[in-house]
Protein backbone atom coordinates (compact mmCIF):
# COMPACT_ATOMS: atom_id res chain seq x y z
CA UNK A 1 0.00 0.00 0.00
CA UNK A 2 1.28 3.41 -0.93
CA UNK A 3 1.35 6.25 1.57
CA UNK A 4 1.58 9.95 0.92
CA UNK A 5 4.46 12.16 2.05
CA UNK A 6 4.02 14.29 5.16
CA UNK A 7 3.38 17.50 3.18
CA UNK A 8 0.51 15.85 1.34
CA UNK A 9 -0.91 14.46 4.55
CA UNK A 10 -0.80 17.91 6.13
CA UNK A 11 -2.78 19.56 3.34
CA UNK A 12 -5.45 16.85 3.49
CA UNK A 13 -5.81 17.08 7.26
CA UNK A 14 -5.84 20.87 7.37
CA UNK A 15 -7.97 21.40 4.28
CA UNK A 16 -10.47 18.57 4.49
CA UNK A 17 -10.58 17.49 8.12
CA UNK A 18 -9.90 20.82 9.86
CA UNK A 19 -11.80 22.63 7.06
CA UNK A 20 -9.28 25.45 6.69
CA UNK A 21 -9.37 27.60 3.57
CA UNK A 22 -6.64 27.29 0.95
CA UNK A 23 -5.20 30.63 2.04
CA UNK A 24 -5.19 29.65 5.72
CA UNK A 25 -3.67 26.23 5.01
CA UNK A 26 -0.98 27.68 2.76
CA UNK A 27 -0.19 30.35 5.35
CA UNK A 28 0.01 27.85 8.18
CA UNK A 29 2.35 25.61 6.18
CA UNK A 30 4.27 28.64 4.84
CA UNK A 31 3.92 27.56 1.22
CA UNK A 32 2.50 29.28 -1.87
CA UNK A 33 -1.11 28.53 -2.77
CA UNK A 34 0.05 26.88 -6.00
CA UNK A 35 2.19 24.43 -4.03
CA UNK A 36 -0.76 23.72 -1.76
CA UNK A 37 -2.95 22.90 -4.74
CA UNK A 38 -0.27 20.65 -6.22
CA UNK A 39 0.23 18.78 -2.94
CA UNK A 40 -3.52 18.39 -2.57
CA UNK A 41 -3.91 17.04 -6.09
CA UNK A 42 -1.17 14.44 -5.58
CA UNK A 43 -2.52 13.48 -2.18
CA UNK A 44 -5.95 12.84 -3.68
CA UNK A 45 -4.40 10.67 -6.43
CA UNK A 46 -2.76 8.53 -3.75
CA UNK A 47 -5.93 8.38 -1.62
CA UNK A 48 -7.99 7.25 -4.61
CA UNK A 49 -5.45 4.53 -5.34
CA UNK A 50 -5.50 3.34 -1.72
CA UNK A 51 -9.30 3.24 -1.70
CA UNK A 52 -9.35 1.21 -4.93
CA UNK A 53 -6.83 -1.25 -3.47
CA UNK A 54 -8.93 -1.63 -0.32
CA UNK A 55 -12.07 -2.16 -2.38
CA UNK A 56 -10.27 -4.87 -4.36
CA UNK A 57 -9.33 -6.66 -1.14
CA UNK A 58 -12.91 -6.63 0.13
CA UNK A 59 -14.35 -7.72 -3.23
CA UNK A 60 -12.27 -10.90 -3.39
CA UNK A 61 -14.12 -14.14 -2.67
Amino acid sequence: MQTSPLGQQQVVVLGFIEDLSEADTAGLLDIPTGSLKSRTAWALVILRQVVREEEDVWDRP
